[in-house]
């Protein structure tokens, strides 16, 4: 049995207004302008006092042969998880969501067997579904606990220090003014999925789950020498993602309306009408050929190797998002709640077609090699050496601040190999039944400078679809709407329309911006006794 009292007290947020300023520029958001550019005004803040409790049930049973030549571990957990609510008023209950045991049952097998019977070589084997413990990070922003009203203005007053913007609050229906600016819309970006009003959680929604199977070789080549062979196959059964569209009100503010939900699966095959694609299903499948060669320590040396053949493919690189690893090369780590399937755009490319192929942590060819030697004055070397291909890179544009990849997965190419020496030296220095051991430790011996990020955004302002009705190409689409989906699904050339609607194009776009860490040195000392 396992019992989990997972706890969240939130109190932060902006003290003020955040005001965000587009000279000369229209807002990316509402693609309006006024005289002097564009104004967003907001007061993003998150608070709530949460708690979720969790019960694990498991049972596990272990058999083998009279002469322990095959030996079966069989096992199986359910699981009870409820998903707290931040907002105490105005929603569905206490808990938004309430998975009983029955909707998390989990079973686990596993196999050895000693093939010549003589304990030097071993066939093994596993499968196990596993299922995810939901983060605080979606219901603290999807169930109440985060409020956003984002306000758009036209500029029309060249002295944008003098703004002075009051009256953005909470509600959407508050109308805020600044000086100088022409109100255009709120936005709501934090709409609660659990209000009772309008209730947006799948009624059907299934917990996150994944399968793995797994099955290897070992074989003894001498008492202190090994190598193996292993393959593994890693497959995302469905995950679980805030899902949304932008509503425009009867007032002509807009709403982002998140569903909760399984992406692909019940509310969420047709966000944006049934004549549209539906939202594909989340795919993450990994599968991986390891081939190992280890010599435990002995006579003063050991060595392990490896060299693992891969492939990862999919739509979705999962709770921690490499797609947006744009700025830094570091993935987004905001579970269930990342752009992955914010918007239908998202996943497709500009011909309209669905966009699966190589997730960006993907590395098909990766080579390890530890070896240590230990001197008899008491001192000891170990060298490390990795070498790894490069990560695939795509261009990315964005449609009602959804990004997209138009040319699909890797169009860019991959980033260039990676290899790393890292070098560790200890020495003992004994007297009596203590030692003082000096140490140093080399990252990166040979300071070498790859690329690991090439920034793919094209373009960071959203595309705009010209109504075909208007041959000026002047008025718009109203953004996410049904129709601009229809004009994006119709296929168009990103850079071309881009160009047309004398877009800013990123002059980072295609270069590289972040590097493998220096060399770093470390140097220690301890007491062993």
């Amino acid at each position: 049995m396992q019992i989990e009292n997972l706890k969240n007290n939130v109190l932060d947020g902006e003290q003020n207004y955040r005001v965000t300023l587009y000279w000369n520029r229209a807002n990316p958001l509402t693609g309006t302008r006024g005289k002097y550019g564009a104004v967003r005004v907001r007061q993003f803040t998150r608070s709530g006092d949460v708690t979720s409790k969790n019960l694990g049930l498991f049972l596990q049973d272990s058999w083998s042969t009279a002469r322990d030549r095959l030996t079966l571990n069989i096992g199986v957990r359910a699981e009870q998880e409820k998903i707290p609510s931040y907002a105490t008023e105005g929603v569905t209950g206490h808990y938004a969501v309430n998975w009983g045991f029955g909707d998390k049952l989990a079973p686990r097998l596993g196999f050895s067997y000693d093939v010549r019977g003589d304990g030097r070589t071993k066939a093994y084997g596993s499968y196990g579904r596993f299922y995810d413990i939901m983060k605080m990070e979606l219901p603290r922003g999807s169930f109440g606990g985060e409020k956003w009203i984002d306000a758009s203005f036209d500029l029309n007053n060249p002295d944008y220090l003098s703004l002075n913007c009051q009256g953005i609050t909470n509600s959407i229906a508050q109308r805020p003014t600044c000086n100088g600016a022409t109100f255009v819309q709120n936005v709501d970006f934090r709409h609660p999925a659990n209000a009772a009003d309008l209730n947006l959680i799948d009624p059907k929604l299934k917990p996150m789950q994944q399968e793995e199977f797994t099955v290897g070789l070992q074989h003894e080549l001498t008492p202190t020498s090994a190598v193996g062979v292993r393959l593994s196959r890693k497959h995302l059964v469905r995950t679980i993602e805030d899902t949304g569209v932008l509503v425009t009100l009867p007032d002509g503010s807009q709403e982002e309306q998140f569903f909760i939900a399984n992406p692909g699966e019940g509310v969420a095959q047709h966000i944006l009408g049934s004549d549209l694609p539906s939202m594909p299903r989340a795919k993450r499948d990994y599968t991986g050929l390891d081939i190992e060669f280890i010599r435990r320590f002995a006579h003063r040396l050991s060595l392990h190797a490896s060299y693992v053949y891969s492939q990862l493919k999919g739509n979705y690189s999962g709770l921690a998002n490499s797609d947006e690893a744009v700025g830094t090369g570091n993935a987004r780590t905001s579970p269930n709640v990342n752009r992955a399937f914010d918007g239908l755009f998202n996943l497709f490319n500009a011909q309209g077609k669905p966009v699966v192929g190589k997730l960006a942590t993907d590395r098909p060819h990766q080579f390890k090699a530890s070896v240590v030697y230990s001197f008899p004055f008491s001192t000891n070397v170990g060298v490390h050496q990795y070498v790894g291909s490069g990560t695939p890179f795509q261009t990315e544009f964005s449609v009602a601040n959804i990004p997209f990849f138009a040319n699909g997965r890797g169009d860019i190419g991959r980033s260039p190999w990676l290899k790393q020496t890292d070098l560790n030296l200890t020495h003992d220095i004994r007297f009596g039944a203590y030692a003082l051991q000096l140490g140093v430790n080399v990252l990166n011996l040979f300071d070498t400078k790859t690329a690991l990020n090439i920034h793919d955004v094209y373009r960071s302002e959203n595309l705009r679809f010209p109504d075909p009705s208007d041959a000026t190409g002047k008025k718009n689409f109203g953004v996410g709407s049904h129709q601009e989906a229809q004009a994006f699904f119709n296929g168009f050339d990103p850079k071309a329309l881009c160009a047309r609607q004398k877009c800013f194009v990123d002059p980072l776009y295609g270069k590289a911006n972040a590097f493998q860490s220096p060399r770093e040195v470390r140097l220690s000392a301890r007491l062993i006794f």
